[in-house]
């Protein structure tokens, strides 16, 4: 009878062992997908917040309401498209790259912006690179134009990489 309550014992032990080590996978399992969970929201509000300049000018073109109920395109300004050019040519300066090795607007976070004027004079070419006397210029030239927003192309993360301004 001795033996067989010294079995009972060690079997309820090794039960409760069993039972305590399941308890702490689960822990350690529902921890790690909290974290987990945590770093996408932060990765996706990144995103967000990255192309946030980009999509609220997207729906400023998009939908405009001028109080009257009339619904029409919204107008963008040149000193939006020199914002946005500004805030690309900063995103732009801040990656690394090695000239000597590759293109930069390789980059997948390089943001490129083309701008079509209505003249025909169609920039096709990276304007973040144009220089804060050339932006001026586009100021006084295009002060009273209004511009038509265009997000053309998301990198593999969903940031915008490639924005175009049509001039109406």
């Amino acid at each position: 009878m001795e033996n067989v309550s010294k079995a009972l014992i060690l079997a309820g032990s090794i039960l409760i062992g069993v039972m305590t080590i399941s308890i702490i996978m689960y822990i350690y399992r529902k921890g790690g997908d909290t974290a987990l969970s945590m770093d996408e929201k932060i990765l996706r509000q990144e995103i967000v917040s990255y192309n946030n300049p980009f999509t609220s000018l997207a729906a400023v073109s998009e939908n405009y309401d001028n109080g009257e109920g009339d619904l029409r395109k919204g107008e963008i300004s040149i000193y939006n498209v020199i914002s946005i050019i500004n805030y690309s040519k900063n995103i732009n300066d801040s990656l690394e790259y090695d000239s000597e090795v590759h293109d930069q607007t390789q980059n997948e976070d390089y943001i490129i912006i083309d701008v079509k004027f209505n003249n025909d004079r169609n920039i096709n070419e990276d304007v973040t690179v144009k220089s804060q006397s050339e932006l001026h210029t586009w100021i006084k030239n295009y002060s009273d134009s209004n511009f038509q927003f265009q997000i053309n192309k998301y990198n593999s993360s969903g940031k915008i990489n490639k924005v175009t301004f049509i001039e109406r």
